[in-house]
């Protein structure tokens, strides 16, 4: 009867533990991004997660705004090991995805100097992600990041230097209006066109998609 009791005694011990343990890892987990052992976490939790999106789009810092909203260098270059090694569409759509986030937050750069042979994979997934419409900004900044292969900066869209329309923007909800209804239908199409034509990569690149347009993908602010 004793041992009985114990042995209950002691497995609701361990079970309060391990929950105290998770909860407590969980919490380091989310506000403390940079550290080497969360970075160590991120990695064996990526490796064991059934949904690769849902893990990233916890743990992402632009989204939780800590960290300055930047991923931790170790994290990334782990993640673009991953995007370079993996043929699981999934996995790398979800692992862009977070990229994205990332860049509506202006936080770019992530991209630069990439191996040759895994930039279509970034693009191809970033195309079809512009069937969403849903942070449209951040995939064209990562869009021109990875074509142009330049650092952007807290890169913006806008007006080209050659615009003749040139209107100014008195609010941001000014600046939305005019890019869902005007600036979107123009980007997308032209994104698609240009992915989708039969050039080689190494012809695509060096094309600006919007370059018959009046809108540009541009550095701005450091």
């Amino acid at each position: 009867m004793f041992r009985s009791k114990f042995r209950i005694f002691l497995t609701v011990l361990i079970s309060i533990f391990l929950f105290f343990s998770l909860a407590v890892g969980c919490v380091f987990l989310w506000f403390f991004p940079q550290h080497p052992v969360n970075v160590a976490i991120f990695k064996v939790v990526y490796e064991i997660t059934p949904s690769k999106k849902v893990f990233l789009d916890f743990y992402s810092p632009a989204r939780r705004d800590i960290h300055n909203n930047y991923l931790p260098t170790e994290v990334s270059e782990f993640l673009i090991d991953k995007i370079s090694n993996s043929n699981d569409r999934d996995e790398i759509s979800a692992i862009v995805g977070l990229y994205v986030l990332h860049a509506e937050s202006h936080r770019i750069g992530y991209f630069e100097n990439l191996q040759e042979d895994v930039k279509p994979k970034i693009v191809e997934t970033l195309v079809k992600q512009l069937e969403d419409e849903k942070n449209i900004g951040g995939k064209l900044m990562l869009l021109e990041e990875v074509r142009s292969n330049k650092h952007l900066g807290k890169g913006s869209v806008g007006f080209s230097r050659e615009s003749v329309e040139l209107p100014k923007f008195t609010t941001v909800e000014d600046y939305r209006k005019w890019f869902d209804e005007k600036a979107a239908p123009i980007v997308i199409p032209a994104y698609k066109q240009w992915w989708n034509s039969d050039l080689s990569w190494e012809e695509k690149k060096k094309i600006n998609p919007l370059q018959n347009t009046n809108i540009s993908v541009s550095y701005c602010c450091g």
